[in-house]
């Protein structure tokens, strides 16, 4: 998981420490990228219901500009419980115009009645969807309140969150509504969410409005904006967001980059998917979570180097580190960190670790010698 320093605060904090993803982090990385804004002037719906956005990268007076083109249909079709209920995009897309949209452009209606008549034969099917599609696409609009978000005025979400159409769903089918309501609140601690003010998170309050941030756009669709610093590496223990707020590397960091137009800060929150901790003896472990989590960061930080990591950076004093000691008493023979990333937005790098293969760090720490050798990617499990 990951977001910015300005979503930590206010309702947009509230709502993500209510999230269990958040809430069950185990280390967390801040790093340094270049700044990414929307340029709002070239942004566009196209004919078909597309979103048309140009990025910019970097400093404005210098910056790099990417144009990407993506379904406005994608951000639903994004959901758990909507990409596993159809075969791919398009039949979702297809579905939704049939179904549940319902144009309110005098155009649009005209264009929606000739495009189900065609679509009802097969020989013009497809024909009758693209003037589905070219309906849909009058009814989108988009806005921008600032150069890093954009809110899209959507008529089939619209058409979700009716609360008429959800109660109607409810007693059409309540097995598959208790279903589809149990995944989507799965993630959140229902206590914490009731303590947010939904009123005041920004984006557009108009029912069928989604807001988008840069950052979800690049990361969703592998935009490349080059990799980013890590500066500093730590522990949530449990609470990432109480421990973070005050957090005096994160203000210092802060009030730096508000000084760079080209550069800006990137909070990234990691859970262990595994852990393996058997010994050569094979007897059961003993290592407890919390001295798992000092290990995998120690070592993260001493292969690393953060800039403004100060503990565990340097290996003369890495004999006596607790964690060292203890693993070394319970016959534990090395320690393997595996780091992969299938997104082009979360590629790290330092002065230590260049930006060689940024999407994999994979290294194992011998304890015995205390020599961290870099695993080949033939070595990687499957």
């Amino acid at each position: 998981m990951f977001f910015t320093p300005e979503q930590m605060y206010g309702e947009e904090g509230k709502l993500r420490s209510a999230h269990r993803h958040y809430l069950n982090a185990d280390l967390y990385f801040l790093s340094k990228m270049q700044k990414v804004r929307f340029r709002p002037s070239k942004t566009r719906v196209t004919a078909d219901g597309r979103l048309d956005v140009t990025i910019s990268i970097g400093d404005p007076k210098a910056a790099q500009e990417r144009r990407f083109v993506f379904p406005v249909i994608e951000l639903l079709f994004s959901l758990d419980h909507i990409s596993r209920t159809f075969k791919d995009r398009e039949r979702f897309f297809e579905h939704c115009l049939l179904g549940l949209y319902s144009p309110s452009k005098a155009v649009s209606k005209t264009l929606f009645r000739i495009g189900r008549r065609f679509h009802s034969h097969a020989a013009t099917r497809s024909f009758g969807l693209q003037l589905l599609k070219w309906s849909y696409a009058r009814e989108v609009s988009v806005t921008h309140r600032n150069d890093f978000e954009v809110a899209i005025i959507d008529p089939l979400t619209r058409e979700i969150t009716d609360p008429r159409k959800v109660e109607e769903s409810r007693a059409r089918n309540p097995t598959a509504f208790s279903r589809r309501e149990a995944l989507l609140n799965a993630p959140w601690d229902r206590s914490r969410l009731a303590a947010v003010d939904f009123n005041k998170l920004p984006g557009d309050s108009t029912r069928g409005a989604m807001r988008l941030t840069v950052d979800q756009v690049i990361n969703h669709f592998g935009i490349d904006v080059g990799p980013q610093e890590v500066v500093y590496i730590g522990k949530t223990e449990r609470q990432p967001f109480d421990r973070l707020l005050p957090h005096s590397d994160l203000q210092e960091l802060q009030a730096k980059c508000l000084r760079s137009d080209g550069e800006a800060i990137v909070v990234h929150l990691f859970k262990f998917r595994s852990e393996d901790v058997t010994p050569r003896s094979q007897k059961a472990s003993t290592v407890s979570p919390s001295l798992l989590t000092s290990a995998i960061e120690a070592e993260l930080i001493n292969y690393f180097k953060p800039e403004m990591n100060e503990k565990y950076v340097g290996d003369s004093e890495k004999r006596n580190w607790k964690h060292i000691k203890y693993l070394q008493t319970k016959d534990y023979a090395q320690i393997r960190v595996q780091l992969e990333i299938d997104k082009q937005y979360t590629r790290f790098f330092t002065r230590a670790v260049p930006p060689v293969n940024p999407t994999r760090h994979y290294f194992a720490v011998s304890l015995g010698s205390l020599k961290r050798t870099l695993v080949p990617d033939v070595a990687r499990p499957s």
